[in-house]
């Protein structure tokens, strides 16, 4: 893998689970340890749970990462330099190319999304724009950033793990097409997304 995101992959991603709920490490050990995380070196999404196999699998792919990790960057550096600390009393235009790290960030997005509708599976990151770094300093804007894709990731992990949890089915495309199915896959949709909410936010 030659992206940059590979860093925050290898040494953060896992951990992430327990430390967007610290406070709840000594219980997820003993009920949701029994699970294999998987890196898929693919730019295509993928953030799914197999929970019929033992143990358990959630495959995680590279782009995935990348995707959050380029959202992330561009909602906070939009929100900071250009949003934030500003009173809009009556209607007013806001230029995201006024500023060149907001336009950056934009274009590295942009690339992303193009990056998953075009189903590209390069291993490149573009030239002249901003990465992820292997020690970023404390608070720059990629530190803010990696921290904001490890929350994002931290709950979709846990929103796998609860399918892992209930047992939920998986389910292929060609079974979606049968709308009783579609509406069971949405039930269980909602069922893990209430789930990995309650995790990071009840205690």
């Amino acid at each position: 893998m030659q992206s940059p995101i590979r860093n925050l992959m290898a040494d953060n991603l896992a951990t992430s689970v327990f430390t967007i709920a610290p406070e709840r490490r000594a219980e997820f050990e003993t009920t949701l340890n029994n699970f294999d995380l998987i890196y898929i070196n693919q730019r295509r999404w993928k953030f799914c749970a197999y929970p019929q196999r033992t143990p358990g699998e959630v495959w995680v792919s590279r782009g995935a990462v990348e995707l959050i990790w380029c959202a992330s960057l561009a909602h906070f550096l939009f929100y900071t330099r250009l949003i934030q600390r500003k009173k809009f009393d009556q209607p007013a235009e806001i230029d995201p190319h006024s500023d060149p790290a907001v336009s950056n960030a934009l274009h590295l997005l942009r690339w992303a999304i193009k990056c998953q509708k075009e189903h590209d599976e390069g291993d490149d990151w573009p030239t002249g724009l901003p990465r992820p770094l292997q020690l970023p300093p404390r608070e720059s804007d990629e530190n803010v950033a990696d921290e904001l894709c490890l929350v994002t990731c931290a709950y979709f992990l846990h929103h796998e793990l609860a399918h892992i949890r209930a047992g939920h089915a998986s389910f292929t495309e060609e079974q979606l097409k049968d709308p009783r199915v579609a509406a069971l896959s949405v039930e269980q949709e909602k069922e893990a997304d209430i789930a990995a909410a309650e995790w990071v936010l009840d205690q």
